[in-house]
């Protein structure tokens, strides 16, 4: 999700039918201040907490283990239904897509721009470079975020030991 998406939300429902709006970059931490907000960050919660015990399931079982196909992760029941986004908010363009022809675009302009650009390699290794940048320079404000919502998740989920 990108500044918009983040900040305005996007219309999504999970395999399980669960409809909620979506929240990204700052905007999902700030739960305190909107009830929408907590709820894509209780399914964010439920999603990580389902995948910490399928982690934990293997570990205990050890070499006997059952192999869970990745098709089968519990998470993505909870998780958003890519394919569905456009159906649900019909006048928002993502901002990155990928075209007929196989390749990556982003779009220029707002949520209801149709127009887009091809994205080359330069092109993605710039954008990843600023979130590295980002991150590098809000390291503690980050790690902040991820601790104070993710910690309770991780707490409260069966520890491997």
């Amino acid at each position: 999700m990108h500044e918009e998406d983040g900040r305005e939300g996007l219309k999504v429902v999970s395999p399980d039918m669960t409809a909620w709006t979506c929240y990204g970059d700052a905007n999902l931490f700030k739960t305190d201040q909107d009830s929408h907000k907590a709820v894509n960050m209780e399914q964010c919660r439920d999603a990580l907490r389902q995948s910490i015990e399928e982690v934990h399931e293997a570990y205990k079982n050890g070499s006997g283990r059952k192999i869970i196909d990745e098709k089968e992760f519990g998470a993505w029941r909870l998780a958003p239904e890519i394919s569905r986004i456009s159906e649900l908010n019909p006048k928002h363009h993502p901002l990155l897509f990928v075209g007929k022809d196989g390749k990556l675009y982003t779009r220029n302009g707002g949520p209801e721009s149709t127009e887009s650009t091809c994205m080359d390699g330069h092109y993605a290794i710039t954008e990843f470079g600023l979130w590295i940048k980002f991150y590098l320079q809000n390291k503690q404000y980050v790690e902040d975020k991820i601790w104070k919502y993710l910690g309770p998740v991780l707490s409260s989920s069966t520890t491997v030991r």
